[in-house]
């Protein structure tokens, strides 16, 4: 018998699998690590570490000073629907705030919980946000290895943007983490298609369309890489889409207030297309330098193919649908800032890791300013704890308040800046409120018709405004305006970050004459 007869037979370890790759298949044809056994120990340390690290990290960059900013105005809002009683917000729930309900009504029962305070609110953001980072690292190490998963964690968590939505009590964190969920669980089903797979992506739909149904379109996203490098898990795909888009769907068809137009909102354009890398990643030289690595990180092949159409294909949706209605809007495309980090985290990998890092730490230092002034008491655009001071130093309850106008919110943003930062023994009285915000199925509230009544008992009036303006007056209604214009002489105004706060004094009364 020669050497040539002897045949070696190696048994099978337990728990290895042996997999059959289909050539014909660009995302099963092994190639590199793939083509090689299971990940030995090292391997899976490693990627353990990968989404460790970013996760911790974006928890403790989220919850430094997570209280000293003020609320800015659409975090009021949430506060107000937080604190509004049960029976009078399931009915604004289900009319007009739907796309939004589940959302406000996940922070109601938080806020029933844990209470009201500006930390509690914004709180599960930062979870959320955490988690996120985790997943995004998960997402990478997946498609690329565990050292871009590493960059790409990391570098999710130093962005100014994602500690702005972390620091946020909005509903932007949890999609950004529904939509890093459901591509995470996308890839483990692509990489076996099964049931047990499939039902846990449609159920990261369910969160995803439930958080922002405006982010669906992330499925079709998902849809064009698996036509591109996917086909024969298409019909389990399909199904699972299906199922995933039904509650999102459902909530757009009965109240689709992100598609309803805005009027200080502006439509798409160029210039608004061009501001995006700016406005997506929180400043204009971090956006510039993010974006020409995502670029430089771009492939069409296999597993990069996902990212790069959730990177780009719900902007160009959003886009588009921007020339008809409000919805080309910055924070509305935030849930694809993962995948632009990703790619980003693609193209600084190629170089050793070292270099990566020291990268990422360049990166880090660009972002450093953005991340102390978002820290600032004005960070989040509205100083509403300067001004709501400055009202309850100087204001008393026989005072009264007047409000902006129904458009753009300001109506019921500045009732709940006063009802939430300015104590009760210190608060004007809403003079002109003949029923409050968020009753009677009506967000908005009702005012006073006969003004110059209502207001004939208050010597002082405190003007509220969520706008910067050199006019206290200018934008509130014309019979509103003109009545406290002839019955009242402002006397001093303050000018805030994104607000504004005067007082109006009323005019002496002319006695008449008297006849000799």
């Amino acid at each position: 018998m020669t050497n040539n007869d002897v045949t070696l037979v190696i048994p099978r370890q337990p728990g290895s699998e042996v997999r059959e790759f289909d050539p014909a298949d660009p995302w099963e044809a092994p190639t590199g690590s793939e083509a090689e056994a299971a990940p030995d120990a090292r391997t899976r340390a490693l990627s353990t570490v990968a989404w460790v690290i970013p996760t911790l990290t974006m928890g403790v960059v989220g919850f430094i000073r997570l209280d000293r900013p003020g609320l800015w105005g659409d975090e009021l809002i949430t506060w107000g629907f937080a604190v509004t009683p049960w029976h009078e917000l399931f009915p604004l729930l289900r009319t007009s705030e739907t796309v939004l309900g589940p959302y406000y009504a996940l922070v109601w029962a938080w806020v029933g919980l844990v209470g009201d305070s500006d930390f509690a609110l914004r709180a599960p953001s930062v979870v959320f946000m955490a988690a996120a980072a985790g997943l995004v690292a998960m997402v990478a190490t997946r498609v690329a290895a565990p050292s871009t998963g590493l960059v790409a964690g990391l570098l999710f968590a130093v962005l100014p943007v994602t500690t702005r939505s972390a620091q946020e009590a909005r509903p932007y964190a949890l999609t950004v983490l529904a939509a890093a969920l459901a591509t995470w669980l996308l890839v483990r089903a692509l990489d076996r298609p099964t049931i047990t797979r499939w039902l846990p992506y449609a159920l990261a739909l369910w969160l995803l369309g439930l958080a922002h149904a405006v982010a669906l379109t992330l499925v079709v996203a998902h849809g064009t890489a698996i036509l591109a490098v996917r086909r024969k898990a298409m019909l389990g795909w399909l199904l699972s889409a299906v199922v995933g888009v039904l509650p999102g769907g459902l909530l757009l068809v009965m109240g689709a207030s992100p598609l309803a137009p805005v009027a200080d909102l502006p439509s798409a354009s160029a210039d608004r297309l061009a501001a995006l890398p700016e406005n997506l990643f929180g400043g204009t030289l971090i956006g510039g330098v993010l974006t020409a690595l995502a670029l430089m990180g771009l492939a069409l092949d296999r597993r990069l193919a996902l990212v790069t159409v959730w990177a780009m294909l719900p902007v160009g949706l959003l886009f588009i649908a921007g020339h008809i209605t409000s919805i080309f809007v910055y924070h509305y495309l935030l849930f694809t800032v993962p995948a632009w980090v990703i790619l980003a985290a693609v193209a600084l990998t190629r170089s050793p890791i070292m270099r990566a890092l020291a990268a990422l730490g360049v990166i880090a230092t660009l972002a450093f300013p953005t991340h102390t002034e978002l820290r600032q008491t004005a960070g989040h655009g509205q100083d509403s704890k300067a001004l709501a001071a400055t009202l309850a130093a100087r204001a008393t309850p026989a005072d009264g308040v007047l409000f902006g106008p129904h458009a753009d919110g300001e109506s019921i943003v500045g009732r709940d800046l006063v009802a939430h930062y300015v104590p009760l023994s210190r608060r004007p009285t809403d003079v002109l409120a003949q029923r409050p915000p968020r009753t009677n199925g009506s967000t908005m509230p009702t005012e006073c018709p006969d003004v110059a009544a209502c207001l004939s008992e208050v010597e002082r009036l405190w003007i509220v405004r969520t706008v910067a303006t050199n006019d206290p007056l200018a934008g509130i209604s014309a019979p509103t305006r003109d009545a406290v214009a002839e019955l009242y002489e402002i006397t001093e105004t303050w000018r805030f970050r994104g607000l504004t706060l005067a007082l109006a004094v009323r005019k002496p009364v002319d006695e008449p004459a008297t006849s000799r």
